[in-house]
């Protein structure tokens, strides 16, 4: 499970920031611009739904790509066992006297990856490559957690207009966003074994930049558009 989270890490963390940023930015600017409720949440629900189908597109593309590569890099790593054999092998050798092994401690290791191919490709791929195939993306399970996380942050930040008047679920979307994405970074910190304050204190300064920026464009063109129209 904790390979898991590990591996999709990125599109939980980047989800959860995205959708509470990008959705705090829109409705806050519109709750101001507009002064409707129903307005607001109509422009939360366009966001959420559109931006979490895009975001997940965008994650499994990006991610499938990247396995394609990889695997490519994989298959041409074979060839060259295959068809430079003993250059390979000397630049396997190489790596491990750079490291400080002697020969006989070399011709140990050699000894036993000739009975294991599979883990003699794998480990040339990590020395040469950087890659180990234990951490490849898996395309689908990262557009899910992708729209799962964009999903619930955009929710949690809209959670206030469902049942509160927009006087009060404006500054409330605002706190509780801003401390949700502090508990994000924190977790994060914690699962990474970095300073998880920190972690939460970045996450939250970085987003409320963001936010900011958002909230300025949406106060723009509420000042732009006629009220009438809104």
């Amino acid at each position: 499970m904790k390979t898991r989270l590990r591996n999709n890490l990125r599109d939980i963390v980047f989800g959860l920031e995205d959708g509470m940023v990008s959705t705090l930015g829109v409705v806050t600017g519109i709750a101001i611009g507009s002064e409707s409720k129903w307005i607001v949440l109509l422009a939360a629900f366009v966001v959420i739904f559109v931006e979490s189908l895009s975001m997940a597109a965008g994650s499994y593309l990006s991610a499938k790509s990247e396995t394609e590569a990889l695997h490519a890099e994989i298959e041409e790593e074979k060839r060259q066992i295959r068809e430079h054999h003993a250059e390979e092998m000397e630049e396997w050798r190489d790596f491990y006297r750079e490291r400080g092994l002697d020969e006989d401690d070399i011709a140990k290791i050699e000894d036993h990856y000739k009975h294991n191919e599979d883990l003699l490709l794998e480990d040339m791929m990590h020395k040469e490559l950087g890659i180990t195939t234990r951490f490849l993306r898996n395309p689908g399970e990262n557009a899910f957690f992708m729209l799962v996380s964009y999903f619930v942050g955009g929710l949690a930040t809209v959670a206030s207009y469902f049942v509160l008047p927009l006087s009060w679920a404006l500054p409330v979307s605002i706190v509780l966003t801003f401390v949700l994405l502090f508990v994000v970074g924190f977790a994060k910190g914690k699962f990474v074994n970095v300073s998880p304050w920190k972690s939460g204190l970045e996450m939250l300064l970085i987003s409320l930049a963001a936010a900011g920026v958002g909230f300025l464009v949406g106060k723009a063109f509420g000042a732009i558009i006629p009220q009438e129209l809104l």
